[in-house]
């Protein structure tokens, strides 16, 4: 169990410290105004995360009932959703829900590109749904190697395409996407593994649908409170500035 600490530990310090060089390599490249743009997509799309974070959390709770309902000789819940059609309608919703909304917020929060980063983002929600249900799935089952490698794997990626994009001379959208692609990255360790599919296909949550999403409302409203702290800091830079007053866009 030692082992398998310091191995979820060094993934989550490499993968952190990754996604600071990714910041850094962005803000070498994009100017000023575009890399303020790229912030307050970084931290919107964090704030997206951080709802299926907490979704995660009790996710992998179930999981780990159901995964050790026959050690205890309790029968499992058949009736019962199964948590990846659950975690993924709320990522779909979740995504419509950006996508159908953008038109009130993105042009005033983004500087530039604002129809694409929205875009982004949502996808990125969708994205971040399907990673939380593996995850959750795979430390549900003890599968905690598996899941340091998907840590690990997340932020290297996140690095290696952000640094593609810049090589490349890439503009600002294109960096946002390569931010957000790795959101996929649980896809590797899920193709390679057929045990890992398995599990995912057949978990099923230990409550019924309302009892899952009234859960899931209580941990996703404080995460949304907890992270809009965080998040508004670098918006409200941007969200006074009248768009006559901003600087000129880029050439994309």
């Amino acid at each position: 169990m030692a082992n398998v600490g310091l191995r979820l530990t060094a993934a989550a310090i490499a993968s952190g410290i990754s996604t600071y060089v990714v910041l850094m390599i962005v803000a070498g490249h994009l100017s000023l105004a575009e890399n303020a743009t790229f912030l307050v997509f970084w931290s919107a799309m964090s704030l997206g995360y951080g709802i299926f974070t907490s979704i995660q959390s009790d996710a992998t709770r179930a999981a780990a009932v159901w995964a050790r309902a026959p050690e205890q000789g309790v029968e499992r819940p058949q009736a019962h959703p199964r948590l990846v059609t659950m975690i993924w309608a709320a990522g779909a919703a979740s995504m419509l829900l950006v996508l159908l909304s953008s038109r009130l917020w993105s042009d005033g929060l983004f500087l530039y590109a604002a129809a694409a980063l929205a875009l982004i983002i949502a996808v990125g929600q969708f994205g971040a749904s399907t990673s939380a249900a593996y995850n959750a799935v795979l430390v549900g089952h003890g599968r905690h190697s598996i899941f340091a490698v998907v840590i690990l794997l997340d932020g290297l990626l996140r690095l290696a395409c952000v640094s593609i994009v810049v090589a490349g001379g890439g503009s600002l959208v294109s960096i946002s996407l390569a931010t957000m692609l790795p959101s996929f990255t649980w896809l590797v360790p899920w193709f390679i593994h057929r045990g890992t599919r398995e599990e995912l296909r057949r978990t099923r949550s230990d409550r019924g649908i309302s009892g899952t999403l009234a859960a899931w409302g209580q941990t996703v409203l404080a995460s949304v409170c907890t992270s809009a702290l965080i998040v508004c800091s670098p918006t409200s830079t941007t969200l006074p500035a009248p768009r006559s007053e901003r600087p000129p866009g880029p050439s994309t």
